[in-house]
């Protein structure tokens, strides 16, 4: 008799309430933040081309455009590892008659140089010689950084702390205890959020917005650096306790 209640009481201390007890319930919340910092360079693609009947003159042509566009670099003392030059590409060119019989006519040539200029001054200068060196096109111009990754990271944990002060507010506000984060989640957390998040211009946990970026070289000097800006969203749940 005596071990039975033993027994019976060993068992009502091992299934006895804690002091905080864990709640079904749960407080769910979106963080968002945005971050951005200057660009630390200015990447663009300038295309030389030529069309000629002979394949001989057209590639002549360009690589005498392409001389005078790396001079024009030269003075502005940009690293080697920030200057790319693409291989020469060659077509051919054809007219066609009304039985579509094909006649060679002649080639074009082209190439491409991309350059990223760190001296963020320098830009309309930089543009203005390319120019004159005899570029055909400016095909791309933006503002870009070394490294997305960092400015990514520090979107994500400021959204994280938004999305934390944001229910803990929220907790206040209702006069409940906050827990421990149980789930978070980079697009959703459940289901019923998916509708939700699709609403949200993306639904990508980081979006990189490169502003100030222009194609073609209609007006290039309309193109103003501007600072490079990151989205972080994150959603969290946390659970919330009882005393």
């Amino acid at each position: 008799m005596k071990k039975i209640v033993g027994l019976i009481l060993i068992c009502a201390v091992c299934f006895a309430p804690n002091a905080f007890a864990q709640s079904d319930r749960f407080l769910t919340v979106r963080g968002e933040a945005k971050v951005e910092i200057p660009p630390d360079f200015v990447r663009l693609v300038a295309l030389i081309a030529a069309n000629d009947r002979e394949v001989d003159d057209a590639k002549e042509d360009v690589d005498s455009r392409t001389r005078q566009v790396v001079s024009a670099i030269d003075s502005f003392g940009i690293a080697k590892d920030d200057l790319t030059f693409s291989g020469v590409r060659v077509e051919r060119n054809y007219t066609y008659d009304r039985n579509d019989n094909e006649r060679l006519t002649g080639f074009s040539v082209s190439r491409t140089v991309e350059i990223q200029l760190r001296e963020l001054n320098d830009y309309e200068q930089l543009v203005h010689l390319l120019v004159e060196a005899g570029i055909d096109e400016l095909e791309d111009v933006r503002s870009d950084v070394d490294d997305q990754s960092v400015l990514q990271r520090a979107a994500l944990a400021s959204a994280a702390r938004e999305a934390k002060m944001k229910a803990e507010a929220m907790a206040s506000g209702l006069d409940i205890r906050l827990g421990m984060p149980v789930e978070v989640g980079e697009n959703s957390l459940t289901p019923s959020l998916e509708l939700r998040l699709r609403q949200v211009s993306s639904n990508q946990i980081e979006e990189i917005v490169v502003t100030a970026s222009t194609r073609g070289i209609v007006d290039p000097m309309m193109f103003v650096p501007e600072n490079i800006k990151v989205r972080g969203v994150v959603w969290v749940r946390f659970e919330t306790v009882t005393e």
